[in-house]
């Protein structure tokens, strides 16, 4: 117990600093990104320690490489902003959302595949 009978943190058992880092609060919000999405848990963070290995190997500088983490985390975010109307429209939001991820859109054949899969 701490000198005013309350049981101390975790953060000030271990002498740490109790501040939360932006790392961890936008870690979290990817993790719930990943889930609205329908991606696999991790997927934002598998994301950005690909693309920082990546900029490693193009010899990136540091602070280039911690935009590029930060930036492949938030790929996603505001993704799931139109959850409403995806399932308005096709009855769910995260499957369509899923199956698009697989979409090459700049195909414009799959594009079309897919819109008239879902579609029906």
């Amino acid at each position: 117990m701490g000198h005013d009978g309350r049981r101390p943190s975790a953060a000030q058992s271990s002498g740490s600093d109790a501040r939360v880092r932006a790392a961890e609060v936008i870690g979290a919000m990817s993790i719930a990104t990943d889930l609205g999405t329908g991606q696999p848990l991790e997927h934002a963070l598998r994301t950005a320690i690909l693309v920082v290995r990546l900029g490693e190997l193009a010899e990136l500088a540091p602070p280039e490489l911690v935009d590029t983490y930060y930036i492949s985390l938030l790929h996603s975010f505001g993704c799931t902003s139109d959850a409403t109307e995806q399932t308005e429209l096709f009855g769910d939001d995260i499957e369509p959302r899923a199956k698009f991820a697989l979409v090459d859109g700049g195909n414009p054949e799959e594009v079309a595949a897919f819109l008239k899969d879902v579609v029906g």
